[in-house]
């Protein structure tokens, strides 16, 4: 029994699922319906640090880089409940997409940065720094163009859905180039946001409404996958890195996708985050495709 608790799956997997879960229910039940509904994602964040501490060793200072994962994510979360709290919106969340990814990416390659950065590494940052863009200006955006109410509700289940499907993804394609840890870490990200998501949908589809997917989620669940993404990148041995430009396009498909529209009624709420996730998990899935048929014969495919 002791090794089942033990196993990779239930801790990196299982375990911050139930967590994100419960926490969201009961921050959905104290808080109310309002503060209750734009509070609920910060289970998702709570999850992910409790996730963390059973993965691996919360350290202060921290050195490595896997050690400054759980700090970041920290910092973002805080961040992003700050913003929340003072009603930040669209704008505030910008102005931290372009302050977080300069202070996580410089602390990360501080030490490579201080020794002499080469040109490829220059590149490197400068690419990570737009995708970083890229991925909080689509989370921001994943809300419908039309502005009712059920529309802002399926918006809210739009966003986790996509970095949820990202985080799978990534955890994945990281195996064959970046430590397990890492790998874990990436997973447990999908997982936590599973948590608040199944809740989230059930609520949608019964009522229309949704958990708030606003600045804790956008600033802190995205900015703790952003930081997993810097460390494959950064410090993975082989990682793929065509595989993991595909996978940015699930936040691109977000532009078509988003257009999907059936009507305001329960049925079409039950198909529409459906067939959401589905387009926007295609490159998920070519990434995932792609990794495991080019993989070497030693890499565990």
């Amino acid at each position: 029994m002791e090794g089942f608790w033990q196993s990779p799956e239930i801790q990196g997997g299982v375990i911050p699922f139930a967590v994100a879960m419960a926490a969201a229910l009961v921050i959905r039940l104290v808080c109310g319906r309002e503060w209750g509904g734009r509070l609920a994602i910060l289970a998702a964040g709570i999850a992910f640090l409790v996730a963390y501490g059973i993965l691996e060793s919360i350290t202060w200072p921290a050195v490595s880089s896997k050690q400054k994962v759980f700090w970041l994510a920290g910092i973002a979360l805080v961040l992003g409940l700050a913003m929340e709290m003072r009603g930040g919106g669209r704008v505030g969340a910008l102005i931290v997409a372009h302050l977080f990814p300069i202070g996580a990416l410089g602390w990360l390659a501080w030490q490579k940065i201080i020794s002499g950065p080469s040109q490829e590494l220059l590149i490197t940052l400068v690419l990570l720094y737009l995708g970083s863009l890229v991925v909080i200006w689509m989370l921001v955006t994943a809300t419908p163009a039309r502005r009712q109410e059920s529309r802002i509700g399926c918006g809210r289940i739009n966003s986790p859905a996509m970095l949820m499907l990202v985080g799978f993804a990534a955890g994945v394609i990281s195996i064959t180039g970046a430590e397990i840890g890492m790998a874990q870490l990436s997973v447990a990200i999908g997982a936590v946001l599973a948590g608040v998501l199944v809740p989230s949908y059930l609520l949608y589809v019964a009522r229309g409404e949704a958990f708030k997917f606003g600045p804790i989620g956008v600033i802190g669940l995205g900015g703790a996958w952003m930081t997993c993404i810097y460390v494959m990148v950064l410090f993975g041995s082989s990682v793929s890195l065509i595989a993991l430009a595909i996978l940015l396009l699930t936040f691109l498909m977000n532009i078509a996708a988003r257009r999907i529209r059936f009507g305001d009624g329960r049925v079409a709420r039950f198909i529409e985050p459906v067939l959401f996730g589905a387009l926007v998990a295609i490159p998920a899935v070519v990434a995932v495709a792609y990794v495991v048929l080019t993989a070497e014969p030693d890499s565990g495919y």
